[in-house]
């Protein structure tokens, strides 16, 4: 669903990830090194940001750029990659019979909400080397193995018969820390060779515009009980949590800070919205085109909503017609309402996907939040109820300003 790209010219790094199933792009960064910290672990990490910063800043919305560099430390002397043969044999004769460190630091930098994102770790590895004699050094310089590496020497190439062990990650070694990387990804959205297998969608709000006829059965059910209407726009802010929430929001609003009325509103609200569901609804512009484009690609379709099952059918029935959607979820008593993730989780296992597989699509912190508890790929949208901060604060991965652009998220 986010594409990944890898900043780094490395075979070894490439052949890491793929061997691992993820789908990636490589687009080399050619920023000149420039060695700044401390400590290995600092300057590990700031060329790996370097890499991945050049490269993020050339890219488009959407991406995640992974860069790299490995170092190798021996008694103190940071050892890069050899820039002779000569600079090869004294490297590998400071490393053998000794032990030494190999620090590979990495980063990830993602243009998100209008800036570039990065964050970053190293892993460190520690070698052990048998000794060696100057004439299994000078064959394996000859080999020109070495020159392309930091230390002079592969572990996974000819110089493994020198290895005497390792203590930490050997794929560390080699480039690329992949287990500890896969859960650093998986908390960005990216998941090895898994697309996007089906999109969920809230219903008000994400959807339908559904605010007016929210706000016209509320003020109705206000009404009944001597209240005055309140303005169409403020039930943005009531909605969202189901009808229970709503009605509480609205007595509050009107005076009734303990909803005193809560148990005499409530069944004038379900007899008023049971005829009035549908006053004013529409799709969104744009949505059922996206819809129809998501289902011709493959990808199979659902709605989760706090709304009542019956209404939520019903609606979804009278907007879409039959066949759109793959499954519809409502507010029922055997699921707990969002933002607990039963009813996405419900609807992945139905769908016989793995949540990391799909997409969950809202329009207000409760949905942000179900989306992220369920561990599915969560994008806000922005022509619903609520605004970029609140969706952004409550775990939104990215963002989508019209539904066209959900296309591009996938």
């Amino acid at each position: 669903m986010r594409k990944l790209i890898l900043a780094s010219a490395s075979p070894r790094r490439r052949e890491i990830l793929s061997s691992a199933g993820f789908v990636f792009d490589v687009i080399p960064s050619r920023k000149e090194e420039e060695k700044r910290g401390n400590t290995p672990e600092e300057i590990v990490m700031h060329l790996a940001e370097d890499k991945a910063m050049d490269v993020a800043q050339q890219t488009e919305k959407n991406a995640l750029v992974l860069g790299a560099d490995t170092i190798v430390v021996c008694e103190g002397e940071i050892m890069g990659k050899p820039k002779d043969p000569a600079d090869a044999a004294r490297m590998l004769l400071k490393l053998q019979g000794r032990v030494h460190q190999v620090y590979t630091g990495v980063a990830m930098a993602e243009r998100r909400f209008g800036e570039i994102r990065i964050s970053s770790f190293c892993q460190k590895t520690s070698v052990f080397v048998y000794p060696m004699s100057e004439e299994e050094i000078r064959e394996y310089i000859a080999s020109g193995e070495p020159m392309d590496k930091a230390g002079a020497y592969g572990i996974q190439g000819a110089f493994s018969m020198y290895i005497e062990k390792i203590e930490g990650d050997y794929l560390n070694v080699v480039g690329l820390p992949l287990s500890r990387l896969c859960r650093e990804l998986k908390k960005l959205g990216v998941i090895p060779g898994r697309p996007c297998r089906a999109v969920i969608f809230d219903l008000d709000g994400t959807l339908a515009d559904t605010l007016v006829s929210i706000a016209h059965s509320t003020n109705r059910s206000l009404a009944r009980l001597g209240y005055p209407a309140l303005p169409v726009e403020d039930y943005r802010y009531y909605a969202g949590d189901g009808a229970k929430e709503l009605l509480k929001r609205a007595l509050r609003a009107s005076g009734d800070e303990a909803c005193e009325n809560l148990k005499r509103i409530e069944p004038i609200y379900a007899e008023i919205f049971e005829t009035d569901c549908m006053y004013q609804v529409h799709p969104f512009e744009g949505i059922v085109e996206t819809l129809k484009e998501l289902k011709a690609r493959g990808i199979r379709l659902a709605v989760l909503s706090n709304k009542p099952d019956a209404r939520t059918r019903d609606v979804i029935a009278s907007l879409f017609g039959e066949g759109l959607f793959d499954y519809v979820q409502g507010q029922t008593d055997e699921i707990r309402r969002k933002p607990s993730p039963d009813g996405a989780l419900k609807i992945a296992e139905v769908f016989g996907v793995r949540p990391e597989e799909c997409m969950y699509c809202g329009d207000t912190n409760t949905d942000m939040k179900t989306g992220t508890a369920a561990g599915m790929y969560t994008v806000g949208v922005l022509w619903g109820f609520r605004d970029r901060e609140e969706l952004v604060e409550n775990g939104a991965m990215e963002l989508a300003e019209r539904p066209q652009q959900l296309l591009e998220l996938l």
